[in-house]
């Protein structure tokens, strides 16, 4: 192969090695980050666009030109497909896409590579191939044919599906997240511009291919808003309204340990804004408070209560539960903290105890279960109710005493009838389940309590020797 000196091939290797240096980064750190793989390959397929653009610049030769032209097509179809998987994910609609979307999106992209590879039986990719003399070097001159245009065709659509996506993006977000979608978008900018400036014929030189500089300026701005910034923190669109419309207060930590999300309930409870937050890390973030830096620094699930006092407040009880985010089975990508104000629950709780606890004795712990009344849900037991019954309290709350076999519908019936007559019950004997379906007798007190609208019974009972 005969070498030729180009001006261009300098600002096009340099693409190119810059472009590498930004994969390698990206595989070594994006293993963990959602996004990372459809990034990892948009730079790939621009890298080997660019490598070889590269080698047919610096070939002198027409038949090698048109090698290297058809090598550029292991990476011009996919880069489009590539940006689109990226900014799709980046946008984090509900639904992923499947395997069988990206295969079929996938298939005009072979075809063209397939086409490119034999033009010279149909010439649907180039209908006339040539070389311009350029004085010291020659470029490639080349016409299109009607398959050239169908793949600007597919390219411009993904281009601009994925563009719409951003957008979308940059519409529907909380203030805290426009950068991000600012950032891809300057990226994405970046790519339409030096395409268009060569379909168009606007290059400073003719038949001189831009694209490839421009891809590699893009991927390198969506790496640092990948890394630098965080963009594809887990955090959906409808899922961030989703959340912040909740009482609870719901924050979402990222494998980095970033605080990537908390919704407006924090500042009610905690006098902070939690823009303030966002975007630090989370032992840093909650530096004021070593409770909350101690459900960040566990990996595992929790679900328990804590007390905290915020300044110049009264404490508040919050049931909290931490649980994992995962994006594959093997693969967690955060942790989501929820915490569940249950202050005024337990002090209520707390005032009907006392008396109960009066008329039942104090010996020993009595059995505890409160439960909702219009849908006879377990909201709350105590250790002495798992303990003395054999359950596990993952089995118990959420399901109705009838489910789990506490009672049967008779016995219920029964209970009720005596609870509405006088509005609380005292020294009521009854035989209840356990988990091995052993039926044993307890005296139970029992009250009727309104929290926050809802009507809930809450039983206290302690175990007695008396048949029923």
């Amino acid at each position: 192969m005969q070498w030729q000196t180009n001006p261009y091939f300098i600002p096009m290797i340099v693409a190119g090695f810059i472009t590498l240096v930004c994969a390698l980064f990206v595989a070594q750190r994006g293993n963990r980050v959602a996004g990372s793989t459809s990034l990892l390959g948009l730079i790939i397929t621009v890298c080997i666009w660019a490598f070889a653009y590269s080698f047919e610049l610096v070939s002198a030769e027409l038949n090698w030109q048109v090698f290297w032209a058809k090598v550029e097509y292991l990476g011009i179809p996919f880069v489009p497909l590539f940006f689109f998987i990226f900014a799709y994910e980046f946008s984090q609609n509900l639904r992923r896409l499947s395997r069988r979307d990206i295969a079929l999106l996938s298939v005009p992209a072979f075809i063209f590579l397939l086409l490119a590879w034999t033009n010279e039986y149909h010439e649907l990719i180039w209908n006339r191939i040539g070389q311009k003399d350029m004085g010291e070097y020659f470029l490639l001159s080349l016409d299109h044919g009607i398959a050239f245009w169908l793949l600007i065709a597919y390219s411009y659509l993904l281009l601009f599906l994925g563009s719409m996506a951003v957008v979308r993006r940059v519409i529907n977000s909380p203030t805290e997240f426009k950068n991000q979608s600012f950032i891809i978008l300057a990226g994405a900018g970046i790519t339409w511009l030096g395409n268009i400036i060569y379909i168009s014929g606007l290059s400073p030189v003719p038949d001189l291919d831009l694209t490839p500089i421009s891809f590699m300026i893009s991927s390198v701005i969506f790496s640092l808003g990948l890394f630098r910034f965080g963009m594809l923190d887990i955090m959906p669109i409808a899922g961030e309204s989703i959340l912040e419309s909740m009482d609870d207060i719901v924050m979402v930590i990222n494998a980095r340990e970033n605080l990537v999300f908390i919704n407006r309930a924090f500042d009610y409870y905690f006098r902070v804004s939690p823009s303030s937050l966002m975007g630090k890390p989370a032992m840093k973030a909650f530096a004021r408070w070593p409770l909350l830096q101690a459900l960040v620094d566990s990996s595992n699930t929790i679900r328990k209560e804590i007390t905290i006092a915020p300044a110049d407040r009264s404490p508040f009880i919050f049931d909290v539960r931490v649980f994992s985010v995962r994006l594959k089975a093997e693969q967690t990508i955060g942790r989501v903290i929820m915490l569940s104000d249950v202050t005024e629950r337990r002090s209520a709780e707390s005032r009907v105890s006392q008396q109960q606890l009066q008329d039942v004795g104090s010996a020993e712990i009595p059995l505890m279960v409160m439960y909702r009344l219009s849908d006879d849900k377990i909201v709350d037991v105590n250790r002495t109710f798992l303990v003395n019954l054999r359950y596990e309290r993952k089995n118990v709350l959420g399901r109705s005493l009838l489910d789990i076999m506490f009672w049967d519908s008779y016995q219920r019936a029964d209970f009720l009838r005596a609870v509405y007559k006088s509005g609380s019950l005292h020294d009521y004997a009854l035989r209840v389940g356990s988990s091995n379906g052993s039926r044993l007798p307890y005296v139970f007190s029992a009250s009727q309590l309104e929290i926050q609208g809802g009507k809930y019974i809450v039983m206290i009972a302690q175990e007695s020797s008396l048949e029923n």
